[in-house]
């Protein structure tokens, strides 16, 4: 999904600390946020979220249980716009109860994470608990993609 059609505005890093409760790699950081999850013992992994698709994988939970690995990207829930997930770093120029209401309107499925590079909206209601299972799905489904 493509924001970009439906409002003008830009991203600029973010001034305000906010506490990560997503995990997001991107591109060749995705393989190896999986194998970062993998390495994990079952006991941490049952306690995060995941959701995939052909570009990214995104990890959701606690603070101090999301996995670091370099190059890796936080994201959280907009403090106005709880539906809306944003980079911990980024942050839209537009007034995010906008941006979400917009979104709102044009997709039915939330929440969303509304990324900056690249530039994309992905539809975070289909995360499921990490285990084995899973983490193989996702990599065979990346394998056949």
């Amino acid at each position: 999904m493509n924001l970009s059609s439906l409002l003008d505005w830009h991203w600029r890093q973010s001034m305000s600390e906010v506490e990560p409760q997503a995990a997001v790699g991107f591109g060749i950081i995705a393989p190896q946020l999986l194998a970062c999850l993998r390495q994990m013992p079952s006991e941490h992994q049952a306690r995060l979220h995941v959701t995939a698709n052909r570009d990214v994988l995104i990890v959701t939970g606690k603070t101090a249980l999301l996995p670091w690995i370099d190059g890796i990207e936080y994201a959280a829930p907009d403090t106005f716009a709880p539906s809306l997930w944003l980079p911990t770093r980024w942050q839209p120029s537009l007034p995010t109860e906008l941006i979400a209401q917009a979104l709102k309107q044009r997709y039915l499925r939330v929440p969303y994470l509304l990324w900056h590079q690249p530039k994309v909206i992905i539809p975070l209601d289909k995360q499921l608990p990490v285990s084995p299972a899973l983490l193989d799905r996702i990599e065979k489904y990346w394998e056949e993609a």
